[in-house]
């Protein structure tokens, strides 16, 4: 029998998200590759998880220490076009600007722009806000209802109100 696999693009040291039941994706850097497969007909890849510094703080929200494989071999055949997603290096202010924009980048940028208390993100004209549930000091100031009022409201100057976001 001859298996005609799409032989992916993922390689070791990619920087990539992994499908996770409980958490939706996960971070991780592919450590070894097989494309001839496990014996289940398809390539795959083995990642090691990078759980985030801030993950207790921002992830689980104080339920205490969650038990996260640190490896694990995952189907590419389980992936569109065999290939892992690939992580974006940094936040952006406007996520139509990263070169990797997939449902993981989405929900990794909302997440860090959330723990830096910036709950508006841009896609390119459509603005995604998050609720912060707390308060954000000087987020809804006079001085910035102001600046806002002048630049965008009264001049119509979009192009401040997307560095300003």
């Amino acid at each position: 029998m001859t298996r005609s696999w799409f032989v992916p693009d993922t390689g070791m040291g990619d920087r990539v998200f992994i499908r996770d039941e409980q958490f939706a994706w996960l971070p991780g850097t592919v450590i070894q590759t097989d494309f001839d497969g496990d014996n289940t007909g398809g390539p795959r890849a083995q990642v090691s998880i990078d759980i985030p510094d801030d993950w207790k703080l921002t992830t689980t929200r104080g339920q205490g220490d969650v038990a996260v494989k640190r490896k694990r071999w995952v189907s590419l055949k389980d992936y569109p076009k065999h290939q892992l997603p690939l992580q974006n290096q940094g936040v952006a202010r406007d996520m139509a600007e990263l070169p990797n924009l997939h449902e993981a980048a989405i929900l990794y940028q909302v997440k860090a722009r959330h723990g830096l208390q910036k709950p508006y993100t841009r896609v390119s004209e459509i603005v995604i806000a998050v609720n912060p549930c707390e308060w954000i000091p000087d987020l809804y100031s006079k001085e910035q209802q102001r600046m806002y009022a002048e630049n965008v409201v009264w001049k119509g100057n979009c192009e401040f109100d997307r560095r300003a976001v």
